[in-house]
């Protein structure tokens, strides 16, 4: 991985780096300076390390959980761990942000515009995540609206 790093690295976090066992040896220690200049800011130029087992104190903002607390200026839901919160399963996040994009796509699930490309999976793939869900299938939900 090639990156272009403009910027400092404290005092305190080299000690941070230097003070830490390593029992991942070289490799988690490469692991770590990657990964820091992958979510660096920029803007600031200072590197901070996110060693093993640390939070990165991150606040995920995104239209998926009902779980989560709403932010009604953005009409997003906020996930913020710090805060002892429920924090959703990843298949809880899955199956929402499923059924949102069945509801975005009105049921679509095949073309340029269907649920299967926003989501970036194959609509077999799609069809079986929601057979496992229990998520009724578009076209089958209607039919049964149909004949009742």
């Amino acid at each position: 991985l090639k990156l272009n790093f403009r910027g400092s690295v404290s005092e305190k976090e080299i000690r941070r780096l230097y003070d830490y066992d390593w029992p991942g040896n070289v490799r988690e220690l490469d692991h770590v300076v990657e990964r820091s200049l992958i979510i660096h800011d920029n803007d600031k130029g200072i590197l901070h390390f996110v060693l093993p087992g640390e939070s990165m104190g991150v606040m995920i903002s995104f239209p998926l959980s009902s779980a989560a607390e709403r932010n009604d200026k953005t009409n997003e839901f906020v996930l913020n761990p710090s805060e002892g919160g429920h924090w959703p399963t990843l298949k809880e996040v899955e199956e929402r942000h499923i059924r949102e994009t069945l509801k975005k796509t009105k049921g679509k699930m095949l073309g340029v515009d269907g649920a299967s490309t926003l989501l970036g999976i194959h609509y077999s793939t799609l069809r079986a995540k929601m057979q496992n869900m229990g998520l009724p299938l578009p076209r089958e939900a209607q039919r049964k609206n149909f004949s009742s």
